[in-house]
């Protein structure tokens, strides 16, 4: 929910909606897909995430949880883009 706050913003308001049940599902299905990418060097991935759609954060972290590798960072540039088409 870290990186991608407007989709549970979405998914909570329309959970229980029976006329977005494919939204709902695509969604969810989005988050569950996804989990190992969003969980690699959590919470500095989250971080990226958010720096790169505007919020003025930076990566830095109080615990150490690995480096964000380049490799890392091309997967999370991908899933923001799978993010735009989920809704």
């Amino acid at each position: 929910g870290n990186l991608f706050p407007e989709l549970i913003v979405w998914l909570c308001t329309h959970f229980n909606d029976a006329g977005r049940s494919a939204q709902v599902a695509k969604v969810q299905a989005f988050f569950a897909d996804n989990m190992d990418v969003m969980h690699t060097s959590y919470p500095t991935a989250a971080k990226y995430v958010l720096q790169k759609m505007g919020f003025d954060i930076d990566l830095y972290t109080r615990r150490d949880v690995g480096e964000l590798t380049d490799a890392m960072k091309a997967d999370l540039d991908l899933l923001i883009e799978e993010s735009k088409k989920v809704l």
